[in-house]
């Protein structure tokens, strides 16, 4: 809560430190994707699991090559962590 973001900026005084909310579920990420991009990625995980569906996306499906989890990951890497600026 807020009590707690103020009282770890002042532990953390003088570095910069920033909260960022978590994003949402998997399922309602993929569900607000634009159409296209939506079946771009049903088209990729279907290479690898040829009966899958949108709804049985998770975390560890492969689409194709890695899991969605390591794709995330670098997604918040590249995008939330260094356009930090600090």
């Amino acid at each position: 809560d807020e009590k707690d973001m103020i009282q770890s900026r002042k532990i953390v005084y003088p570095a910069n430190i920033t909260f960022v909310k978590d994003s949402p579920p998997l399922q309602e990420v993929l569900i607000s994707l634009p159409e296209e991009r939506r079946q771009n990625l049903l088209t990729r995980c279907l290479e690898k699991n040829p009966n899958i569906t949108l709804e049985d996306i998770d975390w560890w499906t492969y689409c194709p090559n890695s899991r969605i989890n390591y794709n995330w990951q670098a997604e918040f890497r590249a995008w939330h962590i260094w356009r930090n600026p600090a």
